[in-house]
């Protein structure tokens, strides 16, 4: 595998891991460390900023590669459009409000997209390599589209 394709896969990871983490708890920074301690290689340098000496509140967010996700905002990122390996997302349980970002349905390789049980609302992305099922969006009453009854009315199509 390239250089270049070992870095997007790290990028793409990392972004991942950033999702769940607003502030440094222990579960937290437990999976930052297995995760560094697993990397045979870092040829990047990417995680060469990960020091876990310091045990300041929100530390980890100073770390290459891990965006602390605002706990105000509940959204999710279109940005993980950008991580064209990606086959399964699973964000299910985790409070989202808002549009799923239909740039997602750019995600090629995905297999998996599991929102279920949050509150979201909008028009689901078209995933062209999925099966995604009706079962994937449960407990958020304001989707539609996709394996959902469809959208009434004019839908925003615009890319989040």
């Amino acid at each position: 595998m390239g250089q270049r394709n070992k870095a997007t896969i790290i990028s793409c990871i990392l972004l991942l891991i950033s999702i769940a983490f607003s502030n440094a708890i222990d579960t937290d920074i437990n999976c930052l460390k297995a995760f560094k301690d697993s990397m045979e290689e870092d040829p990047l340098e990417a995680l060469s900023t990960w020091n876990f000496s310091n045990i300041t509140e929100g530390y980890i967010c100073t770390f290459n590669g891990i965006d602390c996700w605002n706990s105000n905002s509940n959204r999710i990122p279109g940005d993980l459009a950008n991580c064209s390996f990606l086959n399964v997302v699973r964000l299910q349980n985790n409070a989202f409000s808002g549009q799923i970002p239909l740039n997602l349905g750019r995600l090629t390789r995905i297999r998996e997209f599991n929102v279920a049980n949050n509150s979201l609302s909008g028009p689901v992305p078209v995933f062209r390599n999925g099966n995604i099922s009706a079962e994937s969006y449960a407990g958020n009453s304001g989707l539609c589209g996709g394996p959902l009854p469809p959208c009434e009315g004019p839908v925003n199509k615009t890319l989040i």
